[in-house]
């Protein structure tokens, strides 16, 4: 077959622009604005009644999406609302009152029991654990036997032993020995 007869079996419908002319196939769109040079402007109107519609359109759509959505999840989120829902942790506190604030009438007084309690602790002898016969020393005296034992080594070679893992103490009143 030759070329003239493809074209001629290949013939469709014209392409037809907006204002109904016939537009050429091999016509690049970019080259002119559509309409009369002359003018400066285009003569095409491209607000048409139908994209603005559409336009408003899409945007109710949208709109009533995200309404929809967040009554969803705001419902979601507050969870079940009925009997079988979960009671407030706050509601046996509610009509009351909260207490008054605790302050500190004289933080100077306060401090100085602290700082007394801190030294009777650490310049005294007491039991942590009377049942397993563990005590406290006085600093002063730790630092001393510690200068005098001297810290625990171990000799090069030998495997170090784990200690076994013991409980953090936390130091109540004490008796003093």
């Amino acid at each position: 077959m030759h070329d003239d007869q493809m074209k001629e079996e290949k013939h469709e419908a014209p392409i037809l622009g907006s204002n109904g002319e016939e537009i050429d196939e091999e016509h690049d769109f970019l080259d002119e604005p559509p309409g009369d040079p002359s003018l400066g402007y285009e003569t095409q109107e491209f607000l048409k009644p139908r994209r603005v519609i559409s336009f408003v359109a899409f945007l109710v759509i949208m709109a009533a999406s995200a309404i929809i959505g967040m009554i969803y999840l705001e419902r979601w989120w507050a969870g079940p609302a009925g009997p079988e829902a979960d009671p407030s942790p706050f509601a046996d506190s509610r009509g009351r009152l909260p207490n008054a604030p605790l302050l500190q009438p004289d933080p100077q007084i306060d401090m100085d029991k602290l700082r007394e309690i801190e030294d009777k602790q650490v310049n005294s002898y007491g039991w942590i654990d009377r049942d397993s016969g563990v005590v406290h020393i006085p600093v002063d005296r730790a630092m001393d036997l510690l200068l005098q034992e001297g810290l625990p080594y171990r000799e090069e070679g030998t495997p170090t032993a784990q200690p076994e893992p013991t409980e953090p103490t936390v130091p109540a009143q004490e008796d003093e020995l």
